[in-house]
């Protein structure tokens, strides 16, 4: 591996011959002619500097090692997550010890062990924190859970983390709004939710800071073109527990406002085609929640309540180019395009897309090397197109061709 002109983190060795390529076949999941092996990830030791605590938007506290920066795997290297104080007692790791990193996935920092014959005399465990270190309040960790938790929501690190979530991009996207900024913001009393950055105004922006007149109103602006993101940003942005971005566009289609969404029942939930049991009680939960209910009434108040899928995607589609609506499509195997371009183009034609199927599903759209969905579609007479029958149902439901502009 050293001795390659080139960057790798394993091999692939196949069959070359055809014949017998063909006589060993393969599996539904994958070829039988070929197999990989991957190197062990590349270590080097380092000196363990000190042990920072970040705050997660759930209150989650995570150690995090702060390494003398050595080179592994063509990056200097400066952190490595500790994950957990389970994971910080099981390594019995100390500041001042040396350690052993390496890249897990060739791609992420990691602390793989201590050497406890360099260890300086004196170093203690590092102790779990007793309290929050950005706003001091005692912390908790609920029984059965690794998990160390602040539990103030006002905590300016849960703040921004949540906030930090609520503008990043596939949710609200709000340019101009990094970590060290919405930090800065809770720390000044700004913002406590996400409701309360459409309080923010220019003046007081540029009081702070860093700020000046351009950057503040800037920030207003974007703030303000945000109100007319479409109603799955918002429903991924606002952070219920196991609702995604996948989630959140169904939800959207099928609701259509954050009125119609919180006063669905679980079992209308449930009746919605991607959505299980476990979503839909995360869903009734989250809205049922008194915080939560008021937090969507002030965005309400503030003008940031979108439908349905909000303008753009109205536009992308058109009025007369919903002629799929009521058809719930299951996409699997190799297609001549990426499977998130076919899955958009189906929801602007009004079509529902689904990760599994079941009796609910319409139309299975099958490319090469299709696997168990198949054998599931067949089971339960879903009907199988392929490219060429969906671009003909395309065609026929909305007297267009599947990707005319």
């Amino acid at each position: 591996r050293s001795e390659l002109d080139f960057d790798t983190d394993g091999i692939v060795v196949k069959l070359d011959s055809a014949v017998q390529r063909e006589a060993v076949g393969s599996t539904t999941r994958a070829v039988r002619w070929a197999v990989a092996y991957k190197f062990p990830p590349e270590g080097v030791t380092t000196l363990l500097l000190d042990i920072s605590i970040q705050v997660g938007r759930t209150g989650v506290l995570t150690p995090v090692a702060i390494l003398e920066p050595v080179a592994l795997a063509g990056t200097m290297v400066s952190r490595a997550t500790l994950h957990n104080f389970d994971e910080v007692a099981r390594l019995d790791v100390r500041i001042g010890d040396t350690v052993w990193v390496a890249k897990g996935g060739e791609v992420i920092p990691k602390i793989e062990g201590v050497d406890l014959a360099l260890r300086p005399a004196g170093v203690e465990a590092y102790p779990i924190p007793a309290r929050c270190p950005v706003c001091a309040t005692p912390v908790e960790r609920r029984p059965g859970e690794v998990a160390v938790r602040c539990p103030n929501p006002a905590c300016p690190a849960v703040v921004a983390s949540r906030l930090r979530h609520f503008v990043s991009r596939g949710a609200m996207e709000v340019e101009g709004l990094g970590g060290e900024r919405l930090e800065q913001l809770a720390r000044e009393g700004l913002v406590s939710d996400a409701a309360s950055l459409w309080d923010l105004s220019a003046d007081e922006l540029e009081r702070l800071p860093g700020w000046g007149k351009l950057s503040a109103a800037k920030l207003v602006a974007e703030l303000d073109r945000a109100r007319g993101r479409p109603l799955e940003r918002l429903l991924f942005g606002l952070g219920i527990p196991l609702i995604g971005e996948r989630a959140a566009r169904v939800l959207s289609a099928v609701f259509g406002s954050l009125g119609g969404l919180a006063a669905a029942t679980a079992d209308t939930l449930e009746e919605v085609d991607g959505i299980g049991p476990a979503m839909a009680a995360s869903v009734r939960r989250w809205f049922a929640d008194p915080g939560n209910a008021a937090l969507v009434a002030r965005l309400r108040e503030r003008g940031v309540d979108p439908s349905g899928a909000g303008d753009a995607a109205e536009g992308e589609a058109g009025a007369g180019d919903r002629g799929l609506e009521g058809l719930t499509f299951v996409i699997t195997g190799t297609l001549s395009r990426p499977r998130p371009e076919l899955r958009d183009r189906l929801e602007q034609l009004g079509a529902t897309v689904s990760g599994s199927v079941s009796a609910r599903t319409s139309h299975l759209v099958a490319g090469s090397d299709a696997g168990s969905k198949l054998a599931r579609a067949k089971e339960l007479g879903v009907e199988v197109l392929d490219e060429a029958g969906l671009e003909r149902l395309v065609e026929e439901r909305t007297g267009r061709v599947m990707w005319q502009p």
